[in-house]
């Protein structure tokens, strides 16, 4: 069971980012908050283009079994190209 002291740790293995050492940007994997964690998988994926073609069928079959609804997907779209305040 958690204690008080865990639900005030970044992670549940450290206390702060084993690359950047920073704890304002939110845990991802693997003790890397998710800028780290993303520079990683790039650096990663970028020297093995097979792990990349991988990665990507995987992020497909997810998008497929959990689809974004499309009127989510509109009011996405509406957000992304409208700025605030404007018509």
């Amino acid at each position: 069971m958690p204690t008080s002291s865990d639900k005030d740790r970044w992670s549940r293995d450290h206390d702060k980012c084993v690359s950047c050492e920073t704890n304002k940007i939110p845990h991802q994997a693997r003790g890397l908050c998710t800028k780290c964690y993303n520079k990683a998988l790039y650096e990663e994926t970028r020297s093995d283009p097979e792990k990349l073609a991988a990665l990507q069928a995987r992020w497909r079959e997810q998008q497929k079994a959990n689809p974004v609804p499309t009127d989510r997907k509109s009011e996405q779209n509406r957000r992304h190209y409208h700025k605030k305040g404007k018509k």
